[in-house]
């Protein structure tokens, strides 16, 4: 089979420019997201704030030239004592063989149904119905939020069972086929949601009591790594304007971000604002980590426009193929690879995914995910 290299690199500089967009939670707390490939390869990791970091050389891809904000092998191999992270309780192939051998293992399956979306855009399927069921966003007026866990309706990892004693969960693979041509499937760790944030009104939409969840996925529970996100819940009118976000950072210092949004209109559970490559909000200058929102605010009064909020953590990023094609992200050969999955007091996360689709469609989606405890 003849390998289309242009395709490869399209993908790459995608990828990259991502990762180099995010909020450095690299430099911040080694904070990292997985990268699989659509034939159960390890690509490598999203380096938040720096860019891709690669499993292999461009040149064993085909490409000749440096692509900006793509780190080769080669390179990161010096610096590997930097990059090497810290390694959990299972450590070996043989820890995961027995602990799945001795029944500490999940396999869950699941599957959302159809939703409209926009071409080459980020849409959520946290509100698609399926198996599990569709998630219920807080839309209480003025906005409230509310925190998530492996027991909040509509979360993947309803299927679960939280880890015992001073065991803990690990993700092992994450695999998805869908109806539509999917180009990205984003695995996210949701930690708190809830709105609803108005576009049609100029003042500021200012939560009471701001939810704060921390799980430890970077050197310490500050929220480090963690990412906002916003559904349309009501589609947005085709009107530019700016929103300020404010929230609590890493060190829960009281911030805020102005994000411009063009004059395009949005579409329901397409994440805000259409336009935008990534699937986040930027933090502001230096942050790299976010612990709670409490407001956001349009300069400008929309026709309509309602947002809902999705603070999370990502897991795991795999690209697409095609329509009606299996992929799945195999971490059990790339020991290095495995992530755990964080809890709170022994309560794993809500999982989720958003998709950045080829079409109008986000087809019959379709997956499952292996773990094993330890």
């Amino acid at each position: 089979m003849q390998t289309d290299v242009d395709k490869i690199a399209t993908t790459l500089i995608r990828m990259g420019r991502m990762a180099k967009e995010m909020p450095p939670s690299w430099d911040g707390a080694k904070c990292r997201t997985l990268v699989g490939g659509p034939s159960f390869e390890h690509v490598g990791y999203l380096l938040p704030g720096r860019g891709l970091q690669l499993d292999c050389d461009l040149k064993y891809l085909g490409i000749k030239k440096q692509i900006p904000y793509v780190y080769q092998k080669t390179i990161r191999e010096k610096l590997f004592e930097i990059l090497h992270s810290e390694r959990g309780a299972i450590a070996t192939y043989d820890g995961i063989i027995n602990a799945r051998a001795s029944g500490q293992f999940n396999d869950v399956p699941f599957t959302k149904n159809t939703l409209t979306s926009v071409a080459t855009q980020w849409s959520s399927l946290l509100r698609a119905g399926g198996q599990p069921a569709a998630m219920v966003f807080n839309s209480t007026t003025a906005p409230t939020e509310t925190a998530t866990d492996r027991a909040t309706t509509g979360a993947l990892s309803t299927g679960l069972i939280n880890p015992s004693g001073s065991n803990r969960k690990y993700l092992l693979t994450f695999g998805f086929g869908s109806s539509s041509t999917i180009n990205f499937a984003l695995l996210i760790d949701v930690h708190v949601q809830g709105g609803s944030f108005r576009l049609t009104v100029s003042t500021a939409e200012t939560v009471a009591s701001p939810v704060t969840v921390i799980r430890n996925y970077g050197n310490a529970a500050t929220g480090a790594g963690n990412c906002i996100s916003f559904v349309e819940t009501t589609a947005s009118s085709a009107t530019a304007h700016t929103l300020t976000v404010s929230y609590k950072n890493q060190v829960a210092s009281a911030t805020s971000v102005n994000f411009a949004a063009p004059a395009t209109a949005g579409t329901i559970d397409g994440l805000y604002p259409v336009g935008s490559m990534n699937w986040f909000i930027p933090l502001a200058s230096g942050d790299f980590g976010v612990q709670s929102v409490s407001a956001t605010q349009s300069n400008t009064i929309l026709a309509a426009g309602v947002l809902a909020l999705v603070l999370h953590y990502p897991l795991m990023l795999v690209p697409g193929i095609t329509a009606n094609v299996y992929i799945e992200r195999d971490s059990t050969v790339q020991i290095d690879a495995l992530t755990e999955l964080a809890n709170s007091s022994q309560v794993l996360g809500c999982l989720g995914v958003f998709v950045f689709t080829n079409g109008t469609s986000t087809g019959q989606f379709t997956g499952m995910y292996r773990t094993c405890e330890g």
